[in-house]
């Protein structure tokens, strides 16, 4: 089924332009690989973004930069599960906001630098709890093993608080 993007844009100038774009985005749900645990549904997004692409000296210098904030529904979580098989469940909502900005200069016709930073904050909008019950979706915390429980608020596993690029490559 079609998911619906608006993107919109406006040139400031003819070498500084912003622009927002409002996106959902969706995985199908399907079965796992080991038949006693039960099947996982669709997870939906919904992506905010405001962002700018500049150009300054002649082009020599490129500032581009973008806020965000998504909404996850359902999200899909991989674990390892019984006899090394990985495992997808619904893990509740999650929501991601952060910054990124990357920075291109052409110091000379040989001599370039590029720089890319983004902050991003991503945790769990839900508790969740690795256990299922009988209808196959995780069992409320009071139910919930401490050690199989997630509160919401954590943060995603697998993201950064920061990241952080520089490179300076010389062509002769």
């Amino acid at each position: 089924w079609p998911l619906p993007a608006v993107v919109t844009s406006y040139h400031i100038t003819y070498d500084a332009m912003v622009y927002f774009t409002r996106s959902e985005g969706s995985r199908p749900g399907a079965v796992n690989r080991r038949g006693t645990f039960p099947p996982y549904v669709a997870d939906f997004l919904t992506n905010y973004e405001v962002g700018w692409k500049t150009s300054w000296l002649e082009n020599r210098l490129r500032f581009n930069g973008a806020i965000y904030h998504a909404d996850w529904d359902d999200f899909q979580f991989s674990f390892l599960g019984e006899n090394g098989l990985t495992n997808l469940t619904n893990a509740g909502g999650a929501t991601l906001e952060g910054i990124e900005v990357e920075l291109q200069w052409a110091v000379s016709d040989s001599f370039s630098l590029f720089g890319g930073l983004a902050l991003q904050n991503s945790e769990l909008s839900d508790d969740f709890c690795l256990s299922l019950g009988t209808d196959g979706k995780p069992l409320p915390e009071a139910e919930c093993a401490p050690e199989e429980f997630t509160a919401s608020g954590t943060r995603l596993p697998g993201t950064a608080d920061f990241n952080g690029n520089l490179t300076g490559p010389y062509e002769v």
